[in-house]
């Protein structure tokens, strides 16, 4: 018997959800195999990149994490993300304006490429006059500063705690597609990997279970095999979203996003773009629809005016804007200010308390994207975590480190001392591209 002991140990008992946890990654390898054989590549069935087992794992959990919730933009902000345009001088201007006021209004994360961009950045945004205790920099390589569409989509769970959603970018722009990871492991919080291809700028809630999003998504995944109701409800599932309203994208406009004609001001409340039906008969009749579809849903629809696409070369969007606590970023364009002065009342009336910054935009606009596209919020999370979960990016993705000693916390705005981010450095030669 104790021969029998020796070497026959008695196994340690495991959990039961082990078993469950097997079928789900056989059931997962199996997608694949039929994905490679229907679409010709495995990347099609498993979303273009592969995760470490361990964040697979933590995904399919997290559809079991209970209620959701997608704050509004228009509710009370932790911070402000944005990339800085390293390269791009006519670009600047009007980040950099947008950075410089939103400091006096909220905490700043400038995301940079390595510690000589983060110089560049830091002078250039000294120079402007901005609140540099409130901007702190995330030093980690990426490839566009549209993080709008590849940032973390961090939501709220049923405890307060916050939950990133990290969206499917391209695959050939990798260094995007790894920054919503690496906030979470730097934020220490759980992340799901969404599996639909969509962008950020698809998205808009009102914070109580009602989205906005175009058909443009039902498009992206309908060789996927998944209609409206399957696409309904992976909004319920990880952004909480029980009514999800479907606009049609405004044809001819590269992006299909729902941010370059709508916004989100309220519960029950959005901005609806207009076109005069002699400026673009088409589009004047999809935002006629857009609006229809939102009142039929319980929205309370406002109309602003849209301004001169050249003939859909440029989509120039009011609604393409940002809230931040008490400020209101609205683009605004030079070479075209006929509806510039009605634009901004709307916004000043939906927002009466509010601060209006009008933005210059139009080298932003040009590249299809303008003060929404090219920044992301972080909401206030009730529930505080212990020390952070640093991601290396030098390392192989899924490999976090935890730090010992660095106290979290969640101050109230405006312009107030920050956590240091500086200890999460990453050095990679410039790739920043501006064009979407």
């Amino acid at each position: 018997m104790a021969w029998r002991m020796r070497f026959h140990p008695r196994p340690s008992p495991r959990p039961k959800r082990t078993h469950r946890l097997k079928f789900r990654r056989t059931t997962y390898a199996i997608a694949c195999i039929t994905a490679a054989a229907v679409g010709g590549s495995w990347m099609a069935g498993c979303g273009g990149r592969i995760h470490h087992e361990s964040a697979w794992v933590e995904e399919r959990e997290a559809l079991d994490l209970g209620a959701v919730r997608l704050p509004g933009e228009f509710e009370p902000v932790e911070s402000m993300m944005v990339a800085w345009p390293i390269g791009e001088p006519r670009l600047e201007p009007a980040l950099g304006k947008m950075v410089t006021e939103a400091s006096h209004h909220v905490r700043i994360v400038v995301v940079v490429q390595d510690v000589l961009e983060e110089v560049s950045a830091q002078q250039w945004l000294e120079n402007a006059g901005a609140n540099l205790e409130a901007i702190t920099f995330f030093r980690i390589p990426f490839d566009t500063i549209w993080i709008r569409d590849y940032g973390p989509v961090a939501t709220l769970t049923r405890s307060g705690a916050m939950h990133v959603v990290d969206l499917r970018y391209y695959d050939h722009r990798r260094l995007d597609d790894s920054v919503p990871q690496s906030f979470a492991g730097l934020r220490g919080v759980r992340y799901s990997r969404f599996p639909l291809r969509m962008e950020g700028g698809h998205l808009l809630s009102d914070g109580r279970g009602r989205c906005l999003t175009t058909d443009d998504v039902l498009a992206r995944n309908k060789s996927l095999g998944y209609d409206r109701d399957r696409v309904g409800d992976f909004f319920r599932r990880y952004f909480g979203c029980r009514n999800t309203s479907f606009l049609p994208a405004l044809a001819g406009e590269k992006t299909g996003h729902v941010d370059i004609f709508a916004y989100v001001t309220g519960p029950a409340r959005a901005i609806v773009g207009s076109y005069s039906p002699y400026a673009d008969a088409d589009n004047a009749e999809r935002l006629d629809r857009a609006a229809a579809i939102l009142r039929r849903d319980g929205f309370r629809v406002t109309r602003i005016p849209m301004a001169s696409s050249d003939g859909r070369k440029v989509f120039r969007s009011y609604t393409n804007a940002v809230v931040v606590n008490d400020a209101v970023f609205v683009p605004v364009f030079a070479k075209d200010r006929q509806y510039e002065s009605d634009a901004l009342s709307v916004f000043q009336r939906e927002f009466p308390s509010r601060v209006i910054h009008p933005i210059e935009a139009d080298a932003l606009m040009a590249r299809h994207g303008a003060l929404h596209c090219t920044s992301t919020t972080i909401p206030f999370a009730p529930r505080r975590h212990k020390a952070p979960l640093v991601h290396d990016a030098s390392r192989d993705r899924s490999h976090l480190t935890r730090l010992t000693g660095h106290q979290e916390h969640v101050p109230n705005p405006p312009g107030l001392q920050l956590n240091p981010l500086r200890f999460l450095s990453q050095t990679a030669p410039s790739t920043v591209k501006a064009g979407r």
